[in-house]
């Protein structure tokens, strides 16, 4: 499992504060500082970049969809005030097809309606003279054009976002792997050389900082199973709540397994709540790379055992 962000920069101020600690050490070996100065720099780079890679395209999306129908309103009596005219005095070449309702310009491609609305507002312009008696003011080519350079501009907004959010999810994926390049294979073996010999406490502080976050990024904090206390079947759809965090799930597994990862070292209070059993409380410790595995037994109320009971009666 990737190392959270969290823990990362945790791990990072880690080395920099051991680095502020053991100045006159590291001072003795600039090429070392040099390369620990570089780690402050990886949050933000990465925090930046997530923010691009989680965006959402469904507000862009939302937005070309609204364009798209502010320029039919735009555009639809335009066309067929042109439509009407130049069917009244036979001028094809002028004629303006508009026989499309509101859901049809929904289905219609970006392209098209755009195109349409050129055809449009050239025609008007070249009869220009009989604005008045075709019933055009020049407020509405204004807002059609006005409509129609919006849609332009939102037409690529959902394919900008997605083209931002690769590249995000590049450069995110780089920053990691330069971040751990830059712990592993050139931090490591510089700090190793300079104190390992010297001063072995430094040495064995820096691998302790290293080796626990990889260990503890790499375990389950808490895994189990719901079973009824009775029976000793699986509870399916029992609901957990981890209190010191507010977060509560509802448990989808067919066995009636659960597992929760990402916990900080702490004492942690665990609600495990069912409608047809009483609630039941599991308070653990989290430790450091340690897995705790619960068998939580839950005792089914005396309501459900009686519905439980008239049911098979019934089937009986």
């Amino acid at each position: 499992m990737e190392k959270n962000i969290e823990f990362i920069q945790r791990e990072n101020q880690q080395i920099v504060d051991l680095k502020e600690a053991n100045k006159e050490l590291f001072a003795k070996h600039p090429q070392l500082t040099k390369y620990v100065g570089k780690l402050p720099t990886f949050a933000p780079i990465y925090e930046t970049n997530s923010i691009i890679a989680n965006q959402d395209t469904k507000g862009a999306t939302l937005s070309k969809k609204e364009d798209k129908e502010e320029l039919y309103r735009c555009l639809y009596p335009l066309c067929i005030k042109l439509s009407i005219y130049a069917k009244v005095n036979h001028m094809n070449e002028a004629y303006v097809k508009m026989k499309f309702s509101k859901s049809d310009v929904i289905r219609m491609s970006i392209e098209k309606i755009l195109t349409l609305s050129d055809t449009c507002v050239e025609v008007a312009n070249s009869l220009s003279e009989k604005w008045e008696e075709i019933g055009i003011a020049q407020s509405d080519l204004d807002d059609l054009l006005s409509a129609k350079n919006k849609m332009e501009a939102s037409k690529d907004g959902p394919e900008k976002i997605i083209k931002a959010k690769k590249l995000a999810n590049s450069i995110l994926e780089d920053t990691l792997k330069e971040n751990s390049e830059l712990i592993h294979q050139d931090i490591k073996p510089l700090m190793q050389a300079a104190f390992q010999e010297k001063n072995d406490i430094v040495w064995k502080e820096f691998n302790e900082i290293i080796n626990s976050n990889i260990i503890r990024s790499k375990k389950l904090a808490v895994k189990g199973q719901i079973i009824d206390q009775e029976t000793e079947q699986p509870i399916l759809y029992a609901k957990m709540k981890v209190k010191e965090l507010g977060t509560c799930n509802r448990l989808r597994s067919k066995k009636g397994n659960f597992q929760i990862r990402k916990l900080q070292p702490g004492n942690y209070t665990l609600e495990f709540t069912h409608e047809a059993y009483h609630p039941v409380r599991y308070t653990f410790t989290n430790r450091w790379g340690v897995t705790n595995e619960l068998l939580v037994g839950m005792e089914m109320t005396d309501i459900a055992k009686k519905e439980k009971e008239s049911k098979k009666k019934k089937e009986i």
